[in-house]
């Protein structure tokens, strides 16, 4: 991908559309709703009954239609006047977001990371850190930050899923590059806002041990296990007990240099794995967040990493 189009809609964050030069953020919480729901797959129709549900959920009042479509009214006007390229049309008993391109964070955010999965394949690992710092990028918060909807919460955990896995293979492709010091700087900031994510934490203490701060690299495994045993009541996973040993040994010199990668063949193919997961990732949001649009489904159950992954500190 060459270039993208200028992101007029943001999700991923506070919902804001641009107006000028600026971003404007969206007064009341039913308007927030009801664009953030039809920007989640923009040019796909949104039913009236699913936007019902997305502002009252399962007790909603009698005027809820009529309601629907006053705020509905209000978001046309809204947009008519910030001057962005877009309209809310109404298709039967659905609505739909009608944009001039590839106007909203969240698609351009797929699409990128779709682009560096592309150039990761073709070994173009410079380029495709280039594209995820990109996506990544985009974000303003977190994902429907504002919305404070129920139906919305697995959408919304989807995004934060697939920025999570973008971080993670941004830092393998740095530690495959030797691009250390990138990772311990950017790292070091994204494990205070997740601080029981397992495998920041490894890469971060990677990070740190191929720069000569082993013992700082140590001490960064030892207070995730820490954290992880008594604010959650878990041990750490099977990759972290493998880089925490690795360190360890280091300072026995049994590590080569830290020029090099400090472990066996196992950890070197979890450290390099990350293609396959970007992958699945990308195809799962693209259907399922289509999905949603019609139904409103469980928050998937994500296992015992992702469950400590899910209370992150608050994005800035």
């Amino acid at each position: 991908m060459t270039g993208e189009a200028k992101v007029d809609f943001k999700i991923l964050g506070p919902v804001a559309v641009r107006s000028g030069d600026e971003f404007i953020p969206i007064s009341g919480p039913r308007h927030r709703r009801i664009l953030a729901t039809l920007l989640v797959d923009p040019e796909r129709p949104v039913s009236t009954s699913r936007l019902v549900e997305v502002l009252w959920g399962e007790g909603p009042p009698s005027t809820a239609v009529q309601q629907v479509q006053n705020c509905v009214g209000t978001l046309r006007r809204l947009l008519s006047s910030t001057g962005v390229q877009a309209d809310i049309a109404r298709i039967s008993a659905s609505y739909r977001l009608i944009t001039n391109g590839n106007q909203v964070d969240a698609s351009q955010f797929v699409q990128i990371l779709s682009d560096a999965e592309t150039r990761a394949r073709a070994g173009d690992l410079h380029h495709a850190s280039a594209s995820i710092r990109r996506a990544l990028s985009l974000w303003s918060g977190k994902a429907l930050e504002d919305v404070g909807s129920d139906a919305l919460a697995p959408v919304a955990a989807r995004f934060e899923e697939m920025r999570l896995r973008a971080l993670e293979q941004c830092g393998k492709i740095d530690l495959a590059q030797g691009n250390n010091a990138n990772v311990v700087v950017e790292f070091s900031e994204w494990v205070s806002r997740y601080p029981y994510h397992e495998n920041l934490h490894g890469y971060l203490a990677l990070a740190m041990h191929n720069m000569g701060r082993t013992a700082d690299g140590l001490r960064v495994l030892q207070s995730l296990r820490s954290r992880l045993s008594t604010e959650l009541g878990i041990e750490a996973g099977a990759f972290v007990d493998k880089v925490h040993r690795g360190l360890l040994d280091s300072q026995e010199a049994n590590i080569p240099d830290p020029g090099g990668m400090p472990f066996d063949a196992d950890v070197l193919q979890m450290v390099r794995s990350a293609v396959d997961q970007m992958t699945r990732a990308v195809a799962l949001l693209s259907s399922q967040t289509c999905q949603t649009c019609s139904s409103s489904p469980s928050t998937p159950s994500s296992g015992r990493l992702r469950r400590a992954s899910r209370a992150p500190a608050d994005a800035a």
